[in-house]
């Protein structure tokens, strides 16, 4: 089975397992992308301590990108914003539209998130 990495545990994915992908779109970051958007692909928190958690957010910046749309093993879809480059990441993804991926958390895993 294919896998999906994330870089942490992000709210958005409901401690979900596996995902289904179902769908591959083009996105371009720019001024103009909703930061509604950006809000909700890239919060994460980390843990500091005596401080509790701490809302924190995955940088992307300005550039080319595809959005995932996937829905995970609890109904609950999610999306993921990835690089669109090298091309052949977009035909992998393109060509994997429903299949299912296990998710990987790079925070419990030994692998590399994404």
């Amino acid at each position: 089975m294919k896998a999906i990495k994330f870089s942490h545990d992000y709210p958005k994915l409901h401690g979900q397992i596996t995902a289904e992908l179902l769908a591959v779109k083009h996105l371009r970051i720019d001024r103009y992308t909703p930061e509604e958007l950006l809000e909700y692909d890239t919060t994460y928190f980390e843990y500091a301590g005596n401080l509790g958690k701490i809302k924190e957010y995955f940088p992307l910046p300005t550039g080319d990108y595809i959005q995932l749309i996937f829905l995970g093993n609890l109904h609950i879809p999610f999306c993921t914003i990835r690089k669109a480059y090298p091309p052949s990441k977009v035909e992998y993804y393109t060509a994997s539209i429903g299949e299912t991926f296990i998710v990987k958390i790079k925070e419990s895993e030994t692998d590399d998130g994404e």
